[in-house]
């Protein structure tokens, strides 16, 4: 990898981590907005998530194409082959791991407000410091987490990644 490149990658890698950053805030927000205005029980906060993933979904495609990547291809390519990545990064990976740790495996969401209560948050906030909250977040966190490595080759490599290297395959 030529000096150039590894500038090239570091510089996707800090705006990506941006956007990632927004979108994670943006996708959270409206998730644990959902959840409370409709009352969601915490065995069906995966249509939350699901449609909280449709949002950052649309606002991730504008912010990566733009700024990230600066796609140069045709915006339906890129546009069909981001929805299939994001789709597999916002629903596939994140939606079952969201139930998973939320209905099925709790505990580790648990133990985050065991932590809260012991340090007094839950107190001190007792309507918003919840266990519930606890495990959704660290439900969402998890499930956030195993989606960065997934989207950002998916993104780079396969959505607006693949004009350039078969410009650099022809140099």
């Amino acid at each position: 990898m030529v000096a150039g490149s590894k500038r090239n990658l570091r510089a996707e890698l800090s705006r990506f981590a941006v956007v990632g950053v927004w979108n994670t805030v943006l996708d959270y927000g409206l998730f644990i907005a959902l959840t409370k205005v409709f009352s969601i029980p915490l065995d069906w906060v995966w249509v939350a998530k699901a449609a909280s993933g449709a949002v950052a979904i649309a606002n991730s495609y504008l912010l990566n194409r733009q700024w990230v990547f600066r796609g140069e291809g045709r915006v339906l390519s890129e546009g069909s082959t981001f929805i299939a990545a994001a789709v597999i990064g916002v629903y596939a990976i994140p939606t079952p791991l969201t139930h998973l740790f939320s209905s099925v495996f709790p505990g580790v969401g648990r133990l985050l407000f065991d932590l809260a209560d012991r340090i007094g948050l839950a107190n001190a906030f007792p309507a918003i410091v919840t266990e519930p909250l606890a495990i959704k977040t660290t439900a969402f966190a998890i499930a956030s987490a195993a989606t960065m490595t997934w989207s950002f080759l998916a993104y780079r490599y396969w959505v607006f990644g693949a004009k350039r290297i078969r410009s650099k395959a022809a140099e």
